[in-house]
C-alpha cells in the first residue's frame, strides 16, 4: 500500500498544479482518501491543501476547505510532540488550535468566497470559519475585542498591525465581514446551508441580532418535505435549548 501511495501522491501533486481548475479541485478531494490510507502523509497534504487555498477559482478554494476540515480539523494527526508535551495523551483542542492558525492569511478570502461557493462547501466553509471565530475572536457582547490581541487581527499580511484600539476596531471588521456573509447564506436555497449559517450565527453573533434566524428556521421546516422534517428538527436543538425564546413564540 505505502508504495501505491507514494505513487498517489505524486499524481496529486502534479494535479494540484495543473492548469485546469477542475482538476486542481478534484485533486484537493482526492486528498482526503490519501489521508484516510496513510496519515504519514499529513504535512505534505496539508502544504498542498494551504497552496490550493490561495487558487484564484473559488471552486477550487472550496473543496480546498471541504479537505482542510476533514484532515486537519476533524482527523487531525496525533504527533509525537503533542503526545510527549501531554505526557503521552495528545491534546485535540491544541493541535486543532494549530492547525486553524494556519488559516490566519486566508481569513477574509474564505469570507467572500463562501458566498460563491457550492453547497457543500458552504457547509464545510461556515464550519471552519466558526471554529476560527471562536477560538482567535472574543464574544462579540464582550467589552474586549479579540482573546490574544497578538492574533486577532486574522494576521493576514494585508491585515493592520496597529495595536491597541486600531487593532479592536481590524477584529471588528473581520468579524463583521464574516458575519455578513452568514446573513446572506440564510437566504440560501440549500436547507444544509441555512441551518449552518443559522447556528453560526447563534455562536458568533452579538445577542441583539441572533433573532435574525428565526424566519429562515421555519422557512425550512414550512418548505422541508416530511420525510426531512424530524432531521431537520434534531439538526435544530443545539439552537433551541441555548435559545429557547428564538422559535417560543411559533410554537402551534
Amino acid at each position: 500500500v505505502i508504495e501505491v501511495i507514494q505513487l498517489v501522491m505524486v499524481a496529486v501533486k502534479a494535479a494540484s498544479s495543473d492548469m485546469s481548475a477542475y482538476v486542481r479541485k478534484t485533486a484537493a478531494q482526492c486528498m482526503t482518501k490519501v489521508y484516510a490510507v496513510d496519515p504519514d502523509q499529513f504535512f505534505e497534504l496539508r502544504g498542498l491543501l494551504l497552496r490550493l487555498l490561495k487558487d484564484h477559482e473559488v471552486q477550487v478554494v472550496g473543496s480546498a476547505i471541504m479537505a482542510y476540515r476533514q484532515i486537519c480539523i476533524v482527523q487531525p494527526p496525533r504527533t509525537p510532540v503533542d503526545a510527549a508535551a501531554d505526557g503521552g495523551l495528545a491534546d485535540p483542542d491544541e493541535s486543532v488550535r494549530s492547525q486553524l492558525e494556519l488559516l490566519h492569511p486566508h481569513f477574509r478570502r474564505l469570507c467572500r468566497d463562501i458566498l460563491t461557493m457550492d453547497t457543500w462547501a458552504q457547509q464545510s466553509g461556515i464550519d471552519v470559519l466558526v471554529r476560527y471565530c471562536r477560538l482567535f475572536f472574543a464574544s462579540s457582547n464582550s467589552s474586549s475585542s479579540t482573546d490574544d490581541p497578538a492574533r486577532g487581527d486574522a494576521a493576514d499580511s494585508g491585515g493592520p498591525s496597529a495595536e491597541g484600539g486600531a487593532e479592536a476596531k481590524a477584529v471588528s471588521q473581520d468579524l463583521t465581514s464574516f458575519l455578513q456573509a452568514l446573513k446572506r447564506l440564510l437566504n440560501s436555497s440549500s436547507k444544509g446551508v441555512t441551518l449552518a449559517a443559522a447556528a453560526a450565527i447563534c455562536y458568533v453573533a452579538p445577542s441583539e441580532e441572533v433573532s435574525l434566524v428565526t424566519l429562515p428556521l421555519l422557512r425550512c421546516l414550512r418548505q422541508a418535505p416530511a420525510e426531512s422534517v424530524h432531521a431537520i428538527l434534531v439538526a435544530l436543538m443545539p439552537i433551541v435549548e441555548t435559545k429557547p425564546a428564538l422559535l417560543r413564540s411559533s410554537i402551534r
